[in-house]
């Protein structure tokens, strides 16, 4: 999990929407990407999604887990956006 989607969730958190403490979940490792590649910059995607799918870039057989429509589309075909 990327530190963009650990802050989106302390936002929730402050108007109290009931959202984990990822810092207190021992099996989520919170990391950054090496890499965003320049074609996920220019997509209207939040840091969060942007993040999380550069990491699945990254990662071998990754399972990511997106709420926005146009992150899931990119990540079908990620091809089609680097």
């Amino acid at each position: 999990m990327s530190l963009a989607v650990v802050e989106e969730l302390a936002t929730g958190r402050s108007f109290d929407i009931d959202l984990p403490d990822v810092f207190k979940i021992d099996w989520i490792t919170v990391q950054q990407p090496t890499i965003i590649p320049a074609s996920l910059l220019i997509q209207d995607l939040g840091p969060g999604e942007r993040d999380v799918l550069s990491l699945a870039l990254e990662a071998q057989d990754p399972v990511v887990i997106l709420d926005d429509g146009l992150a899931r589309r990119v990540a079908v075909k990620p091809t089609a956006f680097l």
